[in-house]
């Protein structure tokens, strides 16, 4: 608790008073303390809250299940040099050996635009920075 002069009548009061004891008047200072606290308090709040939608707020990478395995091929060079679009999932099987996203591993059999069945293996790994990369392999 610190001492701090009245605006009004110069008269001393704590930082933690509302009003000067002297003459009334609102005690300054008590604002501003009072104002730090809630800015410090919203700024903590609001790093706490980054950190928690830094590691959940992106989600976990997609399951077996999901279109991206299908985007990630399409966005591949191999199918970008061979003009191949996938036309249907003909398998989806999950091959993951555990619960952390590196243990991840999904195997897809695409038909595709040439009439081709392939199968891709896809493993997922995550970024220093947040968020996941999807790799793919032909089985």
């Amino acid at each position: 608790m610190a001492l701090v002069e009245c605006h009004e009548c110069s008269g001393q009061l704590s930082t933690e008073a509302k009003s000067c004891p002297n003459c009334g008047a609102s005690n300054r200072s008590s604002k501003k303390v009072s104002r730090v606290r809630h800015v410090l308090g919203v700024v903590v709040l609001a790093i706490l809250l980054y950190l928690v939608f830094t590691h959940e707020g992106r989600g976990p990478p997609p399951s077996c299940e999901s279109s991206a395995l299908e985007e990630t091929f399409e966005a591949s060079s191999v199918a970008k040099e061979n003009h191949l679009t996938v036309v249907d999932v003909v398998k989806r099987i999950d091959r993951s050996k555990g619960f952390e996203v590196k243990d991840r591993i999904c195997e897809v059999t695409f038909r595709l635009s040439n009439t081709k069945e392939l199968t891709y293996v896809f493993t997922f790994e995550i970024r220093n920075e947040g968020g996941y990369i999807i790799k793919a392999r032909p089985k």
